[in-house]
């Protein structure tokens, strides 16, 4: 990843075209993604590019997640450069609380299917996400 792409995520680019988008939405998926990184954390590009929003847009995001205490930005222990995003303690309890009744929901969502369904669905969720960066690109 380029140093660019990580500075470009603190730059005021404002909300663009995702902005129909439900942010609510996206916090739970980026402390899910936070909860399953490993030590080094993600950068908030990294945060950006899986969630499929703007640079802007994360930037927002992981404001109101620091303001509330559920993740911390700090430099990265690689280069002091980049930044790396972590869940605090209060944001690994909050995943501890949601991920049970999360993992019930999906498991009640997915019942009506069959295996074969379910293989397809996987595999078209692949492909979407392969083109989300199509989604970004202005």
């Amino acid at each position: 990843m380029a140093l660019s792409e990580v500075e470009s995520c603190d730059e005021d680019e404002g909300v663009e075209s995702d902005e129909y988008m439900d942010l609510f939405a996206i916090q739970p998926r980026i402390l899910m993604q936070l909860s399953q990184a490993n030590e080094q954390g993600l950068t908030p590009f990294e945060c950006a590019e899986r969630s499929g929003v703007t640079c802007a847009t994360i930037t927002g995001l992981l404001d109101g997640l620091e303001r509330d205490g559920l993740i911390l930005r700090q430099p990265s222990l690689s280069d002091r450069c980049i930044l790396s995003v972590h869940l605090t303690e209060k944001g690994h309890q909050l995943m501890s609380e949601m991920l049970p009744d999360h993992f019930c929901r999906t498991t009640g969502l997915m019942v009506q299917l069959t295996s074969e369904e379910k293989k397809t669905l996987i595999e078209l969720q692949q492909k979407l996400q392969a083109g989300i960066p199509a989604m970004l690109e202005p």
